[in-house]
Order: structure tokens, then sequence, then C-alpha cells
């Protein structure tokens, strides 16, 4: 079976954190020997993420921080919700029938995934429409019919939102 490079970094980062944390359990009584070990253990560690990050392994940076929430939509935005540090802001909006909400997001943390998912009435285990996961992007949504819309994310259960349509 062949591995992949991100693969193998990855075996050998947890092989040396295993090599490290066997050291550090035996130095305990020697304050010189735990100064070297610990110092040890932050080399390998940088050594570890830099070779993840040149690989491809781990995202570089915002640019590259993973899947965009994308979705296409020519007309007037009537509500825009903002998705940053783990909240919709506002978690509550109000618009007429046949208006569109963008969840745009925002969040400064390049490394946080979140989606929009509605559920059925009545049905919260059914999925009526939902966003990708991503870490940037916007999505839209029209209302065509008047209601109450609770979404949440599906990654953080307290995350929660709704928008009503009049």
């Amino acid at each position: 079976m062949q591995i992949g490079r991100g693969q193998w970094i990855g075996r050998e980062c947890d092989k040396i954190g295993r090599e490290c944390d066997q050291r550090i359990a035996g130095t305990t009584s020697s304050p010189k020997l735990f100064t070297r070990t610990f110092l040890t253990t932050l080399g390998s560690l940088l050594l570890c993420s830099l070779l993840l990050t040149a690989c491809g392994a781990v995202p570089a940076g915002p640019a590259s921080a993973g899947p965009v929430a994308k979705s296409s939509f020519n007309g007037p935005i009537d509500a825009k919700v903002i998705i940053n540090y783990v909240s919709f802001e506002p978690a509550k909006v109000v618009i007429k029938q046949g208006q569109t909400v963008e969840w745009i997001w925002h969040d400064t943390t390049p490394y946080t995934p979140y989606n929009v998912v509605f559920y059925k009435p009545g049905h919260p285990s059914e999925i009526a429409f939902q966003s990708r996961i991503a870490f940037r992007g916007t999505y839209y949504h029209t209302f065509d019919h008047p209601g109450i819309y609770p979404y949440r994310c599906s990654l953080y259960q307290k995350m929660s939102g709704v928008v009503i349509v009049r």
C-alpha cells in the first residue's frame, strides 16, 4: 500500500510525539535533562508543522483555507447574516415573502468551518436545504413562503438562528 506525503509526515510526527512523551516521562529528576528534552520536543513539533505546511497537508493561510461556500444569486439582497466567532450575526432576521438572505463567512480564524442548515418544519432530523461546509464565502436563499425557518450550523450545535418570513 502506497501512502501520500502528508500521511507519511503525519505518521513521522506521531512517532516523534510518542518518543518525546517517553523522554519527558522519565526526566522529572533532572531540570537540565528536562530543559533539553523540552527544547528537543519543541524543535521536533516545529519541524513537523513546517513539513506538513510545505507538503500541502495543512493549508498555508486564509487564501487556501479550504472549501468556499458558493451559491449564485443576481437579485437584491434583503438581509445579511455574518458568520463569525461561532455565531450568526444577527441571529434573527425578519423579511417579506420572496426576499433573499445572504450568509457571509467572515470568521477571523481561517481554519474554522461552518455551514447553514435548515430543517423541515416539524421534522428536526430532515434537512430542507443547506449550504456546504466551508471556511469562507457566501450562501443565498430566497424564501418563497411565509413562516418561521430555524437554522443552525451542523458542526456547532449551539450556533443557531432564525429567519421569519411575513
